[in-house]
């Protein structure tokens, strides 16, 4: 279980602290440490089986699966069946990764009761997972309270209860959960359930990460990045702006022609502006005098 927990958590340390965009070595870096995590949990729910229970059936058919099913402890099976969800797409889900982790909710352990309720959320079935939410609720899972919050305030699947949603959300802060400060954090930030609070939501984001909660250190990354796009958006469009005042000024400065003023006009006497030293009359304002006898010749 040790081996399984240490695997488990260098791939989440690996995931919070990589390269937002991973490459294709970090990313099967990241699936080796899973399959190494699984390994050890399947290696760790043959070993939690009730070794009287192998004695009785010495010599019975019944497959190692089967035997880990009936008398296999409730965290590795939880554990094996969590990795294996992260680790596998829904449709190539070994079918005993499932049948363990029923296994440990029928057996009434509330890890599993929420990670099977988030299961069949996604497969649309949320009246029952509402009773294994509830049923893990009741034992104090801060997770099953922070998802019973999540879906009540999710218009996308069921009808919104923000009255519900506060209560779970409550019940886990009573319970010193730091993903639960950071939910309330965020509420009060983007005012889910209750009115905006900026101040409010900041002290509880920085209680939530001082705690280690991974939700608030993600939020509070985001918020740095859309704070320093938005930062960087106001400087280029302040650039912008100071552009066009510039060029403004500058176009307000050159010496402008009015087109509808009258310019001087030549008078007939005046002496003609081309220099030839006739009067404008005698010269380019002269009008040509063009005889019949002219026009026609050419075709006479």
């Amino acid at each position: 279980m040790k081996a399984g927990r240490m695997y488990e958590s260098l791939y989440h340390h690996s995931v919070l602290h990589g390269s937002v965009i991973g490459t294709d070595l970090e990313l099967v870096s990241r699936m080796e440490l899973l399959e190494h995590a699984l390994a050890c949990y399947s290696m760790a729910c043959a070993l939690s089986t009730n070794m009287e229970g192998y004695r009785k059936l010495k010599g019975h058919e019944n497959s190692v699966h089967e035997m880990i099913l009936e008398w296999g402890k409730s965290e590795p099976l939880f554990r094996y069946a969590s990795v294996a969800y992260q680790l596998y797409n829904d449709d190539n889900l070994p079918q005993y990764a499932r049948e363990r982790l029923e296994a440990s909710t029928n057996a009434g352990y509330a890890p599993s009761q929420c990670l099977l309720a988030n299961v069949l959320c996604r497969e649309g079935d949320y009246e029952l997972a509402i009773e294994y939410f509830i049923k893990a609720a009741e034992q104090e899972n801060t997770k099953a309270l922070i998802d019973l919050y999540q879906l009540y305030t999710d218009n996308n699947f069921i009808a919104p209860d923000h009255d519900n949603a506060r209560k779970f959300l409550d019940r886990a802060i009573e319970l010193d959960c730091p993903d639960a400060y950071a939910t309330k954090a965020i509420d009060y930030f983007e005012g889910v359930t209750d009115s905006k609070d900026e101040k409010q939501g900041h002290e509880l984001l920085n209680t939530a990460i001082k705690m280690g909660s991974q939700i608030g250190i993600e939020y509070s990354l985001s918020r740095s990045v859309q704070r320093q796009i938005a930062e960087r958006i106001s400087s280029e469009a302040s650039t912008m702006l100071q552009e066009i005042r510039t060029s403004l000024e500058q176009q307000k400065k050159k010496p402008t022609t009015n087109p509808h003023i009258a310019k001087a006009k030549i008078k007939p006497n005046d002496t003609c502006k081309c220099g030839s030293g006739k009067k404008y009359k005698k010269c380019c304002g002269g009008i040509p005098t063009i005889t019949p006898s002219h026009i026609f010749s050419e075709w006479m």
